[in-house]
C-alpha cells in the first residue's frame, strides 16, 4: 500500500471515530433513533479502517493480518447498513418501499459473505472468482447512493423553505454535505472493484488505486467534518451566501 493512501486512511478512521463518539454520547441522552444510529455509522466505519490499518502500523500485528481485515469487512458492512437505516428514518419514515430496503440491503450482505466462505474467499477479495463479492459490494453500495440521492433531493428544497424562515443556510447546506458524503463512499466502493481485480491478478495494490481511493476517502472526511464540526469561517460563508440578495441564495 502507499505511504499516502496509508496516511489517508488512518486520518479517515481517526475521523469517524471522533464524529460518532458525540453522536452516541447525544442519543443516550435524547433517546433518538437517527443520532444513535448515525453515531454507531461513523464509529463503525472507524473501527472498520482501524483493523485494517494495525496490522500496517504495528508490526507485532502483521500475523493477524487477515482476521483483522476480515473484521474490518464486517465493520463496514455493519455501517452502510446504519447509512440505510438513517435515511429511511430522517428522509423516508412511513414509505413501505424505504421500511424494506435495509433489511434488504442486510440480506445481500450476509448472502455475500456467506457466498464469499463457500467459495474460500473469507476476506471478499476476489470479484473475478467469488460471486458472492458482487452480492455484498451491491448491498453495500445501495445505501450510499440512497443518502446521496437523498440529500440531493432535499437541498433545493430545504432553500426554498428558507424563503419563508422554515430553514436555515445551515440546515440547507447540511443536506448538500449529506449527499457529498453519499456519493464519495459510494465511490469508494466502485474504485474497490478494479483495485481488488488487480490485487487478484497481480497480488498487490498499484499507487494509482491507492491515490484514487485516498482522494474519495479524504473528500469524506471533509463533507463530515464541515457537516459536523465546521469551522467559524464556514458557518460565515453558508450564513451570508444564505441572505437574500447573495450570489448562492436561490
Amino acid at each position: 500500500m502507499d505511504d499516502n493512501a496509508w496516511v489517508v486512511q488512518t486520518l479517515a478512521g481517526a475521523c469517524f471515530v471522533v464524529a460518532g463518539i458525540p453522536l452516541l454520547r447525544l442519543a443516550s441522552r435524547s433517546g433518538q433513533f437517527p443520532e444513535r444510529v448515525l453515531g454507531w455509522t461513523f464509529l463503525l466505519m472507524g473501527i472498520s479502517y482501524g483493523f485494517y490499518q494495525l496490522p500496517l502500523i504495528f508490526s507485532g500485528l502483521a500475523p493477524l493480518e487477515d482476521p483483522f481485515a476480515i473484521a474490518g469487512r464486517l465493520a463496514y458492512a455493519a455501517s452502510v447498513v446504519a447509512v440505510a437505516f438513517f435515511t429511511r428514518e430522517v428522509f423516508r419514515k412511513g414509505e413501505v418501499w424505504a421500511r424494506w430496503l435495509p433489511w434488504g440491503c442486510l440480506a445481500l450482505i450476509i448472502v455475500g459473505v456467506c457466498a464469499s466462505a463457500f467459495y474460500g474467499d473469507l476476506e471478499g477479495l476476489a470479484p473475478l472468482s467469488n460471486p458472492g463479492f458482487w452480492i455484498e459490494w451491491t448491498g453495500e453500495v445501495i445505501p450510499c447512493v440512497w443518502v446521496g440521492i437523498e440529500g440531493i433531493v432535499h437541498y433545493p428544497k430545504s432553500r426554498r423553505r428558507m424563503r419563508f424562515g422554515l430553514s436555515d443556510p445551515a440546515v440547507a447546506n447540511r443536506f448538500l454535505l449529506w449527499s457529498l458524503f453519499g456519493f464519495m463512499q459510494a465511490a469508494t466502493l466502485v474504485v474497490l472493484v478494479p483495485m481488488n481485480i488487480e490485487y487478484e491478478l497481480q497480488g498487490r495494490y498499484s499507487a494509482t488505486m491507492d491515490s484514487a481511493m485516498g482522494a474519495f476517502e479524504m473528500l469524506t472526511i471533509v463533507a463530515i467534518w464541515l457537516a459536523f464540526f465546521p469551522p467559524a469561517l464556514y458557518r460565515s460563508w453558508i450564513a451570508r451566501a444564505g441572505q437574500p440578495g447573495s450570489a448562492g441564495a436561490s
